[in-house]
């Protein structure tokens, strides 16, 4: 089973958006800091946001919107065909969260599920002593098995990471807007 970093292009998508002012009156600055750090539910402090995506160069309206997108860290931004698509395979290892955008509902979608990088072999850089990045991670096959999407503590849960299964799914159904990168930082 391989296992991919998920990642999207700014360039090509633009960014994801969102009412920043209405999201830190609900979730309060320190949840929405460490969004992805969550491992269990906050949909009951979830309001209702709106979002939208935007050209990175000159602010407009991007065309069409992605089907799947990062939006930071390691949550992702779906439409409702992917959540559809992707419901089977996620739903019970992380959560949909809704935003309201120009193009229909799109979901943050948040993995709870943590993998535990291989300490041994995975490296981070050390500076003055104190670590900081990691360099290289390593996870054990056991340990990963058949999951289709995760996230580690080791990188401090800046990205996501899936198998071949999700992959598989989102190539399969012609969903568009993100990539895997077979580096894994």
């Amino acid at each position: 089973m391989n296992i991919y970093r998920i990642t999207s292009s700014a360039e090509e998508y633009g960014t994801f958006e969102v009412n920043t002012t209405a999201m830190l009156e609900k979730l309060g600055s320190e949840l929405l800091t460490d969004l992805g750090d969550s491992t269990t539910s906050i949909a009951d402090k979830w309001g209702n946001f709106t979002a939208w995506f935007e050209d990175m160069d000159d602010e407009s309206d991007i065309d069409p919107y992605p089907d799947v997108f990062v939006w930071t860290d390691c949550v992702l931004v779906m439409n409702e065909k992917s959540r559809e698509v992707l419901n089977n395979l996620l739903d019970k290892v992380g959560e949909f969260l809704p935003f309201a955008t120009p193009k229909g509902r799109y979901f943050a979608y948040i993995p709870h599920l943590v993998v535990h990088a291989n300490e041994e072999e995975s490296k981070r850089e050390v500076r003055n002593g104190i670590e900081m990045e990691s360099k290289s991670i390593v996870f054990s096959s056991a340990e990963v098995g058949t999951k289709a999407i995760f996230k580690t503590d080791f990188n401090n849960f800046t990205c996501a990471f899936c198998t071949d299964i999700l992959k598989k799914s989102i190539q399969e159904n012609h969903l568009i807007g993100v990539r895997f990168e077979n580096h894994l930082v």
